[in-house]
């Protein structure tokens, strides 16, 4: 083997572990036209509450001296802990293994499975027995979702609203590295039944229409590598290895020619 086949050899390679744009695009169509908005209809499937869910609930009425007796204050929060942590579960219920949340007078609430609008109804019903014209605010607030993987920022990211979508989980991760298969992201997500594992593939229009692009809490989203990804670490040892090989052979003509 010449030292040319060997460098036509690792040009090859290289260029077999380069990108093409393909790769990279997010949500590619050709039906889209520039400058001219595309209505995309997906319908967003809404949060049930479930066991563990800590949830802020905040009773209003026209009268704030009442209000305190329906509302957590210090000393008689369900959490504890401290710091902003702890700050989070003096404002929380957290939702019981019976699936309740237990509030000050009105007791024992069934939540679980319930939507966050189906939890506000029943917390009202029972509510409109003791106080007339109330409001209530509710909001989960342990909604965070686990990104990893080939991305910038891996880890686990607070959702300050009720929804949030994978492409904005993703941009607090710091967006796919050029190395991410965007054709296969998995998300993992916790249901009544156990866990749902399903492929997602971010290159595609149809993403937008998913009822998986907007997350739940909990979610997990895990991003594959290229195949690619293989090759750029293998590159560094495979051009050692054809240095060394490439050596050996000058070597030996250099004294075959000598001979």
């Amino acid at each position: 083997m010449t030292v040319r086949t060997l460098t036509f050899l690792l040009v090859i390679i290289t260029l077999s572990s380069c990108l093409s744009n393909k790769r990279v695009v997010y949500f590619r169509s050709k039906s889209y036209i520039l400058e001219k908005p595309y209505l995309i209809e997906n319908v967003e499937i809404p949060y049930k509450l479930q066991t563990s869910d800590l949830v802020s609930i905040v009773i209003k009425s026209k009268d704030a001296t009442v209000d305190i007796q329906y509302n957590l204050v210090a000393g008689n929060n369900q959490g504890g802990g401290g710091g902003d942590e702890g700050a989070l579960y003096l404002r929380g219920y957290m939702v019981d293994e019976n699936g309740n949340v237990t509030l000050p007078i009105l007791g024992d609430i069934q939540v679980r499975n319930r939507t966050i609008l189906e939890t506000k109804e029943a917390i009202q019903k029972e509510l409109d027995t003791y106080l007339k014209e109330a409001t209530i605010d509710i909001k989960i607030i342990n909604f965070r979702v686990a990104v990893y993987g080939e991305v910038r920022r891996p880890g686990f990211f607070p959702v300050n609203a009720n929804r949030t979508s994978i492409f904005q989980a993703l941009a607090d991760a710091g967006d796919l590295n050029e190395f991410a298969n965007r054709k296969k992201i998995t998300l993992i997500r916790q249901s009544p039944e156990g866990l749902v594992r399903i492929f997602l593939d971010l290159t595609k229009e149809s993403i937008l229409e998913s009822p998986y692009y907007y997350l739940q809490p909990n979610d997990q989203i895990y991003v594959e590598p290229l195949k690619a990804q293989t090759g750029r670490t293998n590159l560094p040892l495979l051009s050692i290895v054809f240095s060394a090989i490439s050596s050996t052979i000058l070597l030996l003509n250099f004294l075959n020619n000598n001979k």
